[in-house]
């Protein structure tokens, strides 16, 4: 299994059948140093899409009740090797990665009722691609 892009570099990778599992172990990880800032975790993105060739970065968004929690988490997501760049210049966005120059894992900190979520733009990307598995052939 291939997972991670070297920054500035981007590739697509065969679809692994370990892309949820690490997805699992990598949710359980975040919620056991940051679960009291976490309403829910969802894997999102390309890898989150079954037998689709995909970006080699497992995407999650974390739902929180403010963008305020996102500060909370940088404490416990840096104690299992996550960086926080912050507010990365796109309103309501934030972003976790492991490893800037190697990235595997990112986690998306989004507010309730931000537009993203609202859109449900991620969660209709990941169910859209897994029921019409024709769009990626």
């Amino acid at each position: 299994m291939n997972l991670g892009l070297e920054h500035g570099i981007n590739r697509l990778s065969p679809y692994s059948a370990d892309w949820p599992g690490l997805f699992t172990t990598e949710a359980e990880n975040i919620l056991s140093v940051c679960g009291n800032c976490i309403i829910a975790i969802e894997h999102v993105g390309s890898t989150s899409i079954p037998h689709m060739e995909a970006k080699p970065i497992v995407d999650m968004v974390a739902g929180v009740a403010s963008l305020n929690d996102a500060e909370k988490m940088i404490k416990g997501m840096e104690s299992i090797g996550y960086d926080y760049p912050g507010d990365i210049g796109i309103p309501d966005d934030r972003i976790f990665v492991s490893d800037y120059e190697s990235t595997s894992r990112q986690a998306y900190p989004f507010a309730r009722g931000c537009i993203f979520c609202q859109s449900g733009a991620g969660h209709a990307f990941r169910c859209h691609f897994t029921r019409h598995r024709t769009s990626i052939s």
